[in-house]
């Protein structure tokens, strides 16, 4: 690509010249700009032509203000001069020598297709220029590239967006997996919680149900004393058999 630029400034370069000779007898202000462009003064020959356009919508003027922006590597710029010059010029060898600059602004400017359409609208008004024919194959070349690597990008793109959506469906997967996970581990935990609470339940149950130690005192109290009540029934009993039997033994009569 560099060694191409090298050639289509020095195309520009002539096809200027060639204006700076047509433009001798022209107004002051484009004859300046000449003057300039000779000169390697790109910007103050840019503000001379459109000056001079300013003054007189003239093609030529156009042509030569193209070339002016296309040195200052404005290239976009200098496509539409080309265009209106190329649209306003009447002698095919003027035309074919915008198209041909066309062509080169827009090869710069990495329009491969319309840089080809251009060299040979070119050619179609000048069959001799065999540096147009060559660049047509250039811009050709250029643009089969072009459309290779604007496939591979497009495909690349396409397999960039494919992995994303699998990714994103494989996060989505992971992601509901989680949430199912954790859902069920809430819910485990629930019933655990549950369960703890009903043993819970259950033991307090047990443990109100059974006497406390001041009731069970109470109770071995109340035995206790049951008990020696008890006790105390049998010896009164044992002690009044005895009493009884001792009221039973016969007395000797004295006789």
């Amino acid at each position: 690509m560099r060694s191409f630029a090298i050639r289509y400034i020095l195309g520009a370069i002539l096809v200027a010249c060639v204006s700076v000779v047509k433009a001798q007898n022209d107004h002051s202000l484009r004859r300046q700009g000449d003057k300039d462009y000779l000169n390697e003064d790109y910007s103050s020959a840019e503000t001379a032509y459109r000056k001079s356009l300013e003054k007189k919508d003239d093609p030529r003027a156009s042509f030569n203000l193209g070339n002016a922006i296309f040195k200052q590597e404005r290239y976009e710029e200098a496509v539409e001069k080309y265009k209106n010059a190329a649209a306003g010029l009447s002698n095919p060898i003027d035309q074919s020598e915008a198209y041909f600059n066309l062509g080169l602004a827009q090869f710069q400017n990495q329009e491969f297709e319309e840089s080809a359409e251009s060299f040979v609208e070119s050619i179609k008004l000048n069959g001799d220029d065999a540096e147009a024919k060559k660049l047509l194959l250039e811009a050709l070349k250029q643009m089969k590239i072009q459309q290779q690597q604007q496939q591979q990008q497009q495909e690349q793109d396409q397999q960039e967006n494919q992995e994303q959506q699998e990714q994103e469906q494989q996060q989505q997967e992971q992601d509901k997996q989680s949430d199912q996970q954790q859902q069920e581990q809430e819910e485990q935990q629930q019933q655990e919680q549950q369960q703890q609470d009903q043993q819970s339940g259950e033991e307090q149950e047990t443990e109100s149900a059974e006497p406390s130690e001041e009731e069970e005192e109470d109770v071995n109290r109340k035995k206790a004393l049951e008990l020696l009540k008890s006790v105390e029934e049998q010896e009164k009993k044992v002690h009044e058999k005895l009493n009884r039997k001792s009221d039973k033994k016969v007395v000797k009569k004295d006789w």
